[in-house]
């Protein structure tokens, strides 16, 4: 039976001796985002690194200095790397997709002959999964553009477009923003969820309403936008409730029958809770065809 890896500790006699393996057993998974794995880490560059990371001219591709994470393979552990000086690596040719990427050997794992980091060009044909390193940058006909997520010091991270953001996989909790839309978003039950354009289902009774709405999220706050309009005539009893707008899962807020007025109605208002958005009549009343519209109301809970 192996000991347990303490780190660090001072040495007595000799011992301990710490190897690589260990360190990235006990010293590295507390670096960066979990990827679900017991000890990897999610992979990336540091955020602050330069932007745009990586340049091309003819068929030299420079990157310029930064550090990252790597995790090529599974059950090691993850890797950091730094390129200190600029770098570069050249594509077979003008026309062709091309990965750039800082690809991992390790020897004393039986991965390569010599061990280091080197800089590669890779074709885009080989999935990521198969690629002993972290692609940071893609060429396509010529034109290169970053492709590494980029990891906050939040634990946070942030990509450029939607289709790099679900290749991500981290456990639940993480956060992530896609910074061509802006959407930020979070990772529930192994999925990306939106928080800043929450789609919201509809109640029981949303085929006579019109409803317009906007749904988002900052820590555990949901922030809600309403306007509705009800379509057919309503002979309404009051308390009675007429659900427009259910809440998904991950979004439900921890309220029990939050009632506002609705501004610019008659006797009527909105109620709040757990399943979703009421239209609440406080009397017995009717409202003809298109009588009943809301003025835009806002709720943070």
């Amino acid at each position: 039976m192996s000991d347990i890896i303490l780190h660090p500790l001072t040495a007595l006699d000799g011992a301990p001796v710490y190897t690589a393996d260990d360190y990235r057993h006990v010293v590295n998974p507390f670096l960066f985002p979990s990827d679900g794995s017991s000890f990897g880490g999610v992979q990336g560059v540091r955020y602050g690194s330069p932007s745009p990371l990586a340049t091309i001219d003819g068929l030299t591709v420079t990157v310029k200095p930064h550090c990252g994470t790597l995790r090529p393979w599974e059950g090691t552990g993850s890797y950091t790397y730094a390129v200190t000086e600029p770098m570069t690596v050249k594509v077979p040719d003008s026309e062709g997709d091309y990965k750039i990427v800082v690809a991992a050997y390790d020897p004393s794992l039986s991965h390569g002959d010599t061990p280091g980091a080197r800089l590669q060009s890779w074709d885009a044909s080989i999935p990521n999964a198969q690629i002993n390193g972290l692609v940071i940058a893609r060429v396509t006909a010529g034109v290169v553009s970053d492709v590494a997520p980029k990891i906050h010091v939040d634990g946070s991270i942030e990509v450029d477009t939607w289709n790099q953001l679900i290749a991500v996989w981290t456990v639940d909790g993480v956060e992530a923003v896609v910074k061509v839309t802006g959407g930020r978003y979070r990772r529930v039950k192994d999925e990306w969820v939106p928080l800043t354009d929450i789609q919201l289902n509809p109640g029981q009774w949303a085929k006579d309403w019109s409803v317009w709405y906007k749904c988002s999220m900052v820590g555990n706050i949901v922030n809600l936008m309403v306007k509705a309009t009800r379509g057919p005539e309503w002979v309404a009893t009051a308390w009675s409730k007429s659900q427009i707008l259910t809440f998904p899962d991950y979004v439900k807020p921890n309220v029990t029958d939050l009632n506002v007025p609705a501004a610019g109605v008659v006797n009527s208002g909105f109620q709040l809770d757990k399943t979703g958005l009421y239209v609440r009549p406080f009397a017995d009343i009717t409202y003809t065809k298109g009588s009943w519209t809301s003025a835009t109301l806002s709720w943070s809970v």
